[in-house]
């Protein structure tokens, strides 16, 4: 009997691009606040996105699959880039800022076809501050 895993790194890469896609879609009519907790909320998506496609790199590095390997690793360099960016305008609270940064991800999603949202907002809502008590150290 064979057991196969469904939760797999890249269906999470894609449920994630597409929440993303949802979130820059509602961007324009988002207050202030809420624009603060979508880009906490999509730093951690960017996250996990990063170490699912660390993980399955390390797997075809293993089985010797270095050219995949680095072919994956070369398709998604841009989600670091864009986490960072958008970490430092959360660090600045700089609404602007992440409001550029946050777009920067349109380029990879724009393929993701939008017409119903099904993402609810309370997955991101209070992110910005959970993110805020754990990036600040209390005395």
């Amino acid at each position: 009997m064979r057991i196969i895993n469904t939760d797999t790194a890249g269906k999470k890469r894609q449920q994630h691009l597409r929440t993303m896609a949802e979130m820059v879609k509602r961007l324009p009519e988002v207050s202030v606040e809420e624009g603060l907790d979508m880009g906490a909320y999509m730093l951690s998506l960017l996250s996990e996105i990063m170490e699912g496609i660390e993980k399955s790199c390390e797997s075809w590095d293993f089985r010797g699959y270095y050219m995949k390997s680095e072919q994956l690793r070369q398709r998604w360099l841009w989600v670091p880039r864009s986490h960072q960016n958008i970490e430092e305008a959360l660090e600045s609270k700089n609404v602007d800022e992440l409001i550029l940064a946050i777009l920067s991800v349109y380029p990879h999603i724009q393929h993701i076809t939008v017409k119903k949202t099904t993402r609810d907002p309370s997955l991101w809502s209070g992110k910005f501050n959970e993110w805020w008590a754990a990036k600040t150290p209390t005395s």
